[in-house]
Formats: C-alpha cells, sequence, structure tokens
C-alpha cells in the first residue's frame, strides 16, 4: 500500500494504483495538462471507497510506501484504466541517481572543438 498525498491530503491506495497516477501525472505535466481522474482508496479503517483527483500540471504528487496489515486489495483494474490514457508513457519513468561529484556530467573525451578549415 502506498500513501499519496495531494494537494495537503492523503489518501491511501495499492501500489500498482499509485505507480500509475504518478507516471501519468508527469505524462500530463509533460503536455501542460490535467485530468480529472478517480481512483479507488482505502480509509484508516480498511473501508474501499473513490477519491476524485485533478493530476497534472501544476498539481504534485507523493507516493510513499506504508505498512498495511492484512491483504492487500486488488485495485488492477483501476491501475490498467490510468495506464490506458493516451498520455501514459509507454517506458517506465525511472529516476536516475546523480552520481558525480559536482553534480554534473563527467566527460569521456576531448572537446577541442579546433576545426581546421585549411
Amino acid at each position: 500500500m502506498r500513501s499519496v498525498t495531494y494537494a495537503g491530503q492523503s489518501i491511501l491506495t495499492a501500489d500498482d494504483v499509485a505507480e500509475a497516477m504518478v507516471a501519468l501525472s508527469v505524462a500530463l505535466s509533460n503536455e501542460r495538462r490535467t485530468e480529472a481522474v478517480t481512483v479507488p482508496i482505502c480509509t484508516s479503517e480498511g473501508a474501499v471507497t473513490t477519491a476524485d483527483l485533478v493530476i497534472g500540471a501544476g498539481n504534485e504528487v507523493i507516493s510513499v510506501p506504508v505498512e498495511w496489515l492484512g491483504e492487500e486489495p486488488d485495485f488492477g483494474d483501476a491501475a490498467e484504466q490510468l495506464r490506458a490514457h493516451v498520455l501514459y508513457p509507454a517506458s517506465p519513468i525511472v529516476a536516475v541517481e546523480d552520481t558525480s561529484e559536482r553534480g554534473a556530467p563527467e566527460w569521456a573525451g576531448d572537446l577541442d572543438l579546433d576545426i581546421d578549415r585549411g
């Protein structure tokens, strides 16, 4: 399960729904668009309900894992609906950690661009 923070509020949803929401939100932001989505969530008492959210440009979505006692609900259909969006990325979005000391790319060659036009 994951806690998704959106507009100062947190909701609990399944891992696959949270992943799909974040990926679609990034894709929409890249196109400067927003979309209203309805996602299944769990209350703190374990009841299943839904939440309506606007994701995309200007809307931060933060997803963090939470401990969940019991079986995680199957929200696979909702995750698939998010993934079926025309703007959903074809390849996964992967964060890459910067391992250089200065935070800049390390160049592997000589960038001397002197051109002999002789």
